[in-house]
């Protein structure tokens, strides 16, 4: 009979000792999980922010072509205003050189 009693004694507490581990390993799963969960929400909010500054420096590029073909285009612009200049400069150069010619023929 004590051999018995103390072989249920152990049973028991063995009984105990099994809930206990079941328990200490539900608790650090739910831990792990809640860890993990975490873990996804940061990844995504990284994802995104990532996302948006992807975004946001395709913007500034397509911006920032478009100013430099803006401005191209206003070099260009200004490229011909100056050859026009200098094509009616020349002409008037003439024009004046030839009326100079003129003027003192007639003197």
């Amino acid at each position: 009979d004590a051999v018995e009693a103390e072989l249920q004694t152990k049973l028991r507490q063995l009984e105990k000792d099994i809930e206990s581990a079941k328990a200490a390993a539900a608790e650090a799963t739910k831990a792990k999980i809640e860890e993990a969960k975490a873990a996804e929400a940061m990844v995504a909010n990284l994802k995104k922010e990532i996302e948006k500054e992807v975004a946001l420096r395709t913007e500034v590029m397509k911006g920032k072509e478009m100013l430099e073909a803006s401005f191209q285009g206003k070099v260009d612009q200004l490229q011909l205003e100056q050859k026009q200049i200098s094509t009616t400069r020349a002409s008037a150069d003439k024009e004046i050189a030839a009326k100079n010619q003129e003027l003192k023929k007639m003197e």
